[in-house]
């Protein structure tokens, strides 16, 4: 399992969708947390500026999110 760190900017715009697009977030976050490749989610690998970054789509919203390995993720 992988622990998940939510940007307070995202989180301020999470709380003014809709509930019922929360709860589809919080879904498929909660895949995410057991793995964060997964194939049957709508999963893509960003490149340029983003690079080391991935998007998941649910709806109209994206998720951005990088996966750190475990050293780097307390510098």
């Amino acid at each position: 399992m992988y622990d998940i760190q939510i940007h307070r900017e995202a989180l301020k715009v999470y709380r003014k969708l809709d509930k019922e697009l929360q709860v589809r977030i919080d879904e498929a976050i909660e895949k995410l947390r057991l793995n964060p490749w997964r194939r049957d989610l709508d999963i893509k690998k960003l490149h340029g500026e983003y690079k080391g970054y991935y998007r998941l789509r649910v709806g109209e919203v994206r998720v951005v999110y990088a996966v750190a390995h475990r050293g780097s993720a307390y510098k």
